[in-house]
C-alpha cells in the first residue's frame, strides 16, 4: 500500500511485474480508481526513473469535473500501472495528510509498557 497526500504531484517507488534488461519494464500510464465511487481516471506518468531494480514514478493527479483534486482525504484507490495496454503493476493508494509516527505495541506514547505479564497458579493436567 502506498500512502499519498492530497496534493497534485506525487512520487512513489514500485517494482513492475516483469523486468528485463531491454527497458521494457517502464510504465507509461496509470489507472487510478476511487474505491468508494468506483470512478476511474487515466493518468499519464510524468517521469519513471530506473533506480536499480525498481522505478521512481512521478504522477500529476488531475482535477475532477468540479475543479477539485481527485485525491480525497481518507480515501482508498486502486492503482494499475500500464505499459501500453498491459498491466505491469498493481497497488492500493491511501490518501492522508496525517504523518505516520513510529508505532509500538510494547509501549504507549509516554514510553510506559502497555502489556503487563501476569503470573498464575493455575495448573493444567493433560490426559
Amino acid at each position: 500500500m502506498i500512502t499519498v497526500t492530497p496534493t497534485a504531484t506525487q512520487t512513489f517507488s514500485c517494482i513492475p511485474r516483469t523486468y528485463n534488461n531491454t527497458g521494457d519494464y517502464t510504465l507509461t500510464d496509470v489507472i487510478v480508481t476511487d474505491q468508494d465511487t468506483n470512478k476511474s481516471y487515466s493518468i499519464s506518468i510524468t517521469t519513471a526513473t530506473e533506480v536499480k531494480y525498481y522505478l521512481d514514478v512521478t504522477l500529476t493527479f488531475p482535477n475532477d469535473s468540479y475543479s477539485n483534486l481527485i485525491l480525497k482525504e481518507g480515501t482508498f484507490y486502486t492503482l494499475e500501472g500500464l505499459k501500453g495496454t498491459d498491466v505491469k503493476y498493481r497497488d492500493i493508494l491511501f490518501c492522508t495528510s496525517q504523518t505516520l509516527s513510529d508505532y509500538s505495541i510494547q509501549t504507549d506514547n509516554s514510553g510506559d509498557p502497555i502489556y503487563t505479564e501476569n503470573s498464575t497458579t493455575n495448573e493444567y493436567v493433560v490426559i
